[in-house]
């Protein structure tokens, strides 16, 4: 018996000859062909042939796209990729938790490896394991989502509070958030001033006239930026007595009649003309100049509204409310009125609410 393989030579050592049978190990595409087999006796010869074909096989390689760690905000979305870059046949993917939980009801899996979730909750956050399959292999991948929370704040007191001179205060600055916020403070007055503390209460236990203004409590953390005001106002002991212990006209009521009224008529009215009236053009006119301007006293005094410049750091595609209130006494119809310090119109998709401008997506 001897064999041999049409077109080509036997020396592949991937074949093993063994009298009647023929072994291939470890095939690969060359060793695709026909083989045919001679026995050969006292009587003749016989011929017999198989063809073998050898399909070419790879283990498959994914990557991560666009990474395998992903950091969003609640109710943002957020999308992975595992896309095979090779293999033979083309592989399957698959998606699973990596700790065997169920995957997120709001988890979809797209043609092209895709995993994407949308509006994400918090609940979503860990990682998440790509297995690429095919018939020569499988080879797996993981990816890692983080979710974090955009910083929560409130403030106690809220708005506005007025007290006397000597009075103690105490400045809550509630925040939640995840990563957990930084806090800082800033006091706006006549100026704007950063507070060297960061602590989450401000404290007073004397307020003077001095303490009066506008504090700003800053929570910041990765996710963005949130701010929250309270206006002080400090008022000395009779000023406040004034405003506080009578009502909105801030005056005392006086009983009707009580002192006796006058007479009408006490005195006897003036005679018409008792004086002579004065000569037209008494004084000579000044003669003209053309260079004198309009006597100051004929200016109304125009009051000066004092402008504090506040400015406020975050990311490209963060949120950002930018708070406007007023210093100080105002009237009650006093309105807050938003524009760019360019000229240029605000963008459609920030808000305007209350004094706040709501900034989404900042560029």
């Amino acid at each position: 018996i001897s064999w041999e393989k049409v077109g080509e030579d036997m020396s592949s050592p991937a074949l093993l000859v063994a009298g009647s049978v023929i072994t291939v190990t470890s095939a690969s595409v060359s060793d695709r062909g026909m083989y045919v087999c001679t026995a050969t006796s006292s009587c003749g010869s016989g011929r017999a042939s198989s063809i073998l074909e050898v399909e070419p096989r790879e283990i498959p390689t994914i990557e991560m796209y666009p990474s395998d760690l992903q950091t969003v905000t609640k109710g943002e979305s957020v999308l992975f990729q595992c896309r095979y870059m090779s293999g033979i046949p083309t592989p399957i993917i698959s998606w699973a938790r990596s700790d065997g939980r169920p995957m997120p009801p709001n988890a979809e899996l797209l043609s092209g490896g895709v995993l994407r979730m949308n509006s994400v909750t918090g609940a979503e956050a860990g990682s998440f394991r790509c297995r690429a399959e095919n018939a020569a292999g499988s080879v797996e991948s993981m990816a890692t989502l983080r979710i974090q929370e955009l910083p929560r704040i409130r403030m106690e007191p809220e708005g506005s509070v007025t007290l006397m001179v000597g009075s103690p205060l105490v400045i809550k600055c509630i925040v939640s958030g995840d990563p957990i916020p930084r806090i800082s403070w800033k006091k706006m007055g006549t100026s704007l001033t950063q507070l060297s503390t960061n602590s989450a209460t401000l404290e007073f236990a004397s307020l003077t006239k001095e303490d009066e203004g506008t504090y700003s409590c800053v929570a910041s953390n990765a996710a963005g930026q949130m701010e929250d005001r309270l206006q002080v106002i400090v008022e000395e002991n009779e000023e406040y007595l004034q405003q506080g212990s009578y009502p909105q006209d801030r005056q005392s009521p006086q009983p009707a009649h009580r002192y006796p009224q006058e007479p009408e008529n006490r005195y006897p009215p003036e005679p018409e003309n008792r004086y002579p009236p004065k000569p037209e053009n008494r004084y000579p006119p000044e003669p003209y100049n053309p260079y004198q301007t309009e006597s100051p006293e004929n200016i109304p005094n125009t009051p000066s509204i004092p402008v504090v410049e506040h400015e406020v750091n975050t990311r490209v595609g963060m949120n950002v409310d930018l708070t406007c209130m007023n210093i100080g006494s105002m009237p009650v119809n006093t309105k807050t009125v938003w524009s760019r310090a360019d000229g240029n119109p605000i963008a459609r998709r920030h808000k305007k609410a209350d004094g706040i401008l709501h900034i989404r997506g900042a560029k």
